[in-house]
């Protein structure tokens, strides 16, 4: 299928990204829930950080069938930060999200999200709700929990106060979608203030804390 960038306002091109090492027994699923958005106007940008299963075979007879899926690999493995950035500066749509490879998306994610962006030009996200599975068995699962965020705005307030309080809350806000340029700001940011030269007033457990965070590989 080739590319369809529609230039359209009302069918911005969404882009949905997602990095991982050795993601062959779930990336189907996700490429599956991509590739399938009432929204067509998606690319899957996907940074496979040298990984030694299937997965790059996998990926590669996707994207010959259709083009929207946009493949890069780290032939050496990286930490989760340079692979982050990496994995945005290649997103061409105007707005993107995250995922991880077990993950998967309802059908009508992106259209929603584009929605309420043309809805409201001036927020700067969509923060979804997520629903965890644990998987027991090859395509088996059961329900472990759901992070609910009562839906409707929020104020830049609301978020330092409440958003990042849980690890549910802070895990969905990974999820969000946003505009692709403040993706890229905010993960150079993070590098750069968080895991590369911390600020001295951060207390040595906290520097420690986000070393690791965004060292560990993909």
């Amino acid at each position: 299928m080739a590319d369809r960038r529609d230039n359209n306002a009302n069918t911005p091109l969404v882009s949905i990204c997602t990095t991982f090492f050795n993601a062959e027994r779930y990336i189907h699923r996700l490429l599956e829930s991509c590739l399938n958005q009432t929204h067509r106007n998606v690319e899957i940008v996907i940074l496979d950080d040298a990984s030694t299963d299937r997965s790059e075979k996998i990926i590669r007879e996707y994207a010959r069938r259709d083009s929207r899926i946009k493949y890069f690999r780290n032939e050496v493995r990286s930490n989760i930060a340079e692979s982050f950035l990496k994995m945005f500066k290649s997103a061409k749509g105007e707005f993107a999200m995250m995922m991880g490879a077990d993950d998967w998306l309802p059908r009508n994610y992106t259209e929603n999200g584009v929605r309420i962006f043309l809805k409201y030009p001036n927020i700067a996200g969509i923060v979804p709700d997520v629903t965890s599975l644990f998987e027991y068995k090859n395509d088996l699962f059961e329900f472990r929990n759901r992070g609910h965020i009562r839906s409707g705005l929020r104020s830049t307030e609301w978020f330092v106060k409440r958003m990042y309080r849980t690890a549910i809350n802070l895990y969905v806000s990974g999820y969000a979608l946003v505009r692709s340029k403040d993706a890229v700001r905010a993960v150079e940011y993070y590098i750069k203030n968080y895991y590369r030269n911390p600020s001295e007033s951060l207390p040595d457990e906290l520097k420690g804390f986000f070393r690791r965070v965004f060292g560990f590989d993909s």
